[in-house]
């Protein structure tokens, strides 16, 4: 923001004193005069609320405050005004589709905006940065519309004439706050006590490789201990300074209370909810203001600080080994974002070669190249086309002319395609009793799910399950066992459980050692009454009444709920976690083999869902069908992350590959661009891949492609009021 504009917004400062005297701000905020840039500065609630008076006249013309996504806003002009080929000047862009900030009143002219694309992986040389740390994570800055935007640090241009200082750092960015180190970062080598930066006794070096430095209360000290991202704590218990211990609350507290009371029960927050008006931490036991938990602790590398514990930096799935990122639609590197670009300075890879952005397109992510730089036609085995999102963003931004692979019919009816032993359809079984992967496309037609795919950081690329084509820990969790076997905690051995089990209407579900069997009537082939459920081919009452909620789970033996023993485990080796015990074991359905048509979910068999018509996914299904009994617990289907799976296009234009004045063009890939910055994905702990079934044999429905639709739908039942259950015909 200009500093022009901050002293057009001071000048109207006794119109909004009186709001921003009883102004309730985040912690460590201080109130200043509204002016247009996406925050509520003055802290009464509303953003930008002061226009017209926000945007002063630019050269005699009127300017509005507006927005294209909520994350940029800007003092614009209508396009056009002053005429000739540039008609936004040097930002370049005349954009069509804004809102009037605070308000979301959508624009009908068209207005111009500065866009800097990539702000959030760029770097500039002693500003800012993509990272964060010694140096502030780059924002976009924009000026007013004939002023170009550009990557700077947060506070550029930012002035605090209500007191306080600009913070670079933190949830509070580019605002006013408070002038201590709440607020504003130590130097390296220093530490936040009260307030104030003081000697940090943690070191570079303090503590053995592998181990936590943590200060002493008042930093004159400090102790070596183990890091909690080593601990493997089973439930209930909970990792404190290294180790495992009891945790002070039985049961999860629910919001505005904390675990802290006499008897070990939860009690409420003495903390208000506006915070410690500084920016400290704010005790929830006691509601006094202090030093924040992490404050001085130095982690281990690749570790971070959280609530004063070391935890792995990246959140891996159970079983996946982090790695580079690619373009791949993957999260690699465990960061929570999908193909984001690489930090060159900090030596990554790039992403893309030079030019060229990592994109989506009908399932399938690669670097494309915008058609429009002077080339007219596209390199040889690649196609132009419009329906392209960049890869990673949410809400999808779209990208016009790109050079693309196309996705014909061959390639889209991977699902059905044999590659010799390499893919196959689901259900194939190879000469040497292995299964070969079902094949999925990608660049270059079909191919299996590992194609092309390296682990520099170790593991072993999987061509099945929910983590298909990721790096994950070499053992019969990620990678199925050989036809006729099961895996028994991470080892493959004999599976009592044969296809001539059971006669073939009946489910074969093995012993706990998988030495013996059982045949049962499977769950599919049973319609219980109303409240009750299917167990081993029985209806029978839940042995809980009502819904547990979350945080518990039912326990059948006691017929209570209890509290899940998985909320604080997570089994890295890619186990199944038993949610009575919080212990990694076998899933529940390792070895059963099912009647035709149908999967195992959850232990039980279960009717698979029906395909009727249209092209065959490339993604896996969220339940297949087979003609013959099935080892479903090994021969696993993987799955597109939900962000992916976008809704079927209208077949794409391929006419043309110009640079336009409008709807296509060189325009349109910076208008993209300029959606990017905001719509990168944010970190995410409910990333999709943790979306599955907790039995990991039941996945989400697939991405369609070809722009044919697959309809799912569910036998229809009989007898349905007829005692405790009755067979399907």
């Amino acid at each position: 923001m200009r500093v022009s504009a901050l002293l057009a917004a001071a000048s109207i400062a006794t119109v909004t004193s009186a709001r921003i005297a009883h102004a309730e701000c985040p912690p460590g905020v201080i109130a200043q005069p509204e002016v247009c840039n996406c925050i509520d500065d003055d802290c009464d609630g509303v953003i930008d609320n002061d226009a017209p008076d926000l945007c002063p006249p630019h050269a005699g013309y009127p300017q509005r405050c507006l927005t294209h996504d909520g994350s940029i806003c800007q003092c614009s002009l209508e396009c056009g005004l002053f005429g000739g080929q540039f008609p936004c000047g040097v930002s370049g862009v005349c954009y069509g589709d804004l809102t009037v900030s605070g308000t979301g009143e959508h624009v009908v002219s068209s207005h111009c905006f500065g866009v800097c694309p990539g702000c959030a992986s760029a770097a500039v040389a002693g500003v800012c940065d993509s990272q964060g740390g010694p140096l502030p994570q780059c924002v976009c800055k924009t000026g007013d519309a004939y002023e170009p935007a550009k990557c700077d640090a947060p506070c550029t241009n930012i002035e605090c004439p209500g007191g306080g200082v600009c913070t670079n750092f933190g949830a509070n960015a580019g605002r006013c706050v408070a002038d201590n180190c709440f607020n504003v970062p130590c130097a390296p080598g220093k530490a936040c006590n009260d307030g104030a930066c003081v000697d940090n006794p943690c070191k570079p070096g303090s503590c053995p490789a592998g181990e936590v430095c943590k200060p002493s209360a008042d930093f004159s000290s400090f102790a070596c201990e183990p890091s909690c991202a080593d601990a493997k704590c089973a439930a209930p218990m909970v990792c404190s300074h290294g180790v495992c211990v009891e945790p002070g609350c039985v049961q999860p507290c629910p919001d505005n209370q904390v675990c802290g009371g006499a008897d070990g029960g939860c009690v409420d927050s003495q903390c208000a909810p506006q915070g410690c008006p500084d920016g400290a931490y704010c005790d929830p036991l006691t509601g006094t203001c202090g030093n924040w938990p992490c404050e001085g602790v130095q982690c281990p590398a690749g570790q971070v600080c959280e609530a004063g514990e070391c935890q792995l930096k990246a959140h891996c799935p159970p079983g996946v080994i982090a790695q580079p990122e690619v373009c791949n639609c993957v999260d690699d590197d465990c960061d929570g974002l999908v193909d984001e670009q690489a930090d060159v300075d900090a030596g990554e890879a790039p992403l893309c070669w030079p030019d060229a952005v990592c994109v989506f397109y009908l399932g399938v992510c690669e670097c494309a190249e915008h058609c429009c730089k002077g080339e007219l036609t596209c390199p040889s085995g690649r196609v132009i086309r419009d329906d392209v999102v960049i890869s990673g963003t949410d809400p999808p931004v779209p990208v016009k002319d790109n050079c693309v692979f196309p996705a014909d019919t061959e390639c889209c009816d991977c699902a059905g395609t044999l590659l010799q032993d390499r893919c196959a359809p689901e259900g194939t079984v190879s000469s040497d009793t292995s299964r070969p992967p079902q094949c999925v496309c990608w660049t270059g037609g079909c191919q299996p799910p590992c194609a092309h795919v390296d682990c520099p950081n170790g593991g072993v690329c999987t061509d099945y399950g929910p983590n298909r084509r990721r790096c994950v820990q070499n053992d019969c969790f990620n990678l199925p066992c050989p036809v006729g076997q099961a895996c028994d905690h991470d080892q493959c051995v004999a599976n009592a459980c044969q296809p001539a089990s059971c006669p073939a209407s009946e489910a074969c579900r093995p012993s706990a050692d998988f030495k013996t069997f059982t045949c049962e009537t499977p769950c599919a082939e049973v319609e219980c009454a109303p409240g009750l459920v299917c167990r081993h081919g029985e209806c029978s009452a839940p042995a809980c009444p009502d819904d547990c909620g979350a945080g518990f789970v039912c326990d059948d033996a006691q017929g209570t709920c209890v509290p899940d023993g998985c909320l604080a485990v997570s089994c890295s080796d890619g186990a199944y976690c038993d949610p009575l015990t919080g212990t990694c074991g076998n899933w529940p359905c390792e070895g059963v083999l099912c009647p035709a048509s149908e999967v195992c979910s959850a232990g039980e068999c279960v009717r698979a869902r029906e395909h009727d018509g249209g092209c065959q996914t490339d993604a896996p299904q969220d339940s297949f069908t087979v003609d013959a009994p099935v080892d479903a617990s090994s021969d696993e289907p993987g799955f597109v992350p939900t962000e992916f799976q976008h809704p079927p296009t209208a077949a794409p234009s391929v006419a043309g590959c110009g640079c336009h004045s409008s709807g296509s063009g060189a325009m349109n890939w910076a208008l993209a661009l300029a959606g990017l910055i905001a719509a990168r994905r944010r970190r995410r702990r409910d990333r999709a891949c943790s979306e599955y079934n907790p039995d990991r044999h039941t996945m989400p429905a697939a991405q369609v492609r070809c722009g044919s639709a697959v309809r799912l739908r569910r036998r229809v039942t009989v007898n349905q009021s007829e005692g405790l259950g009755t067979r399907r015909p």
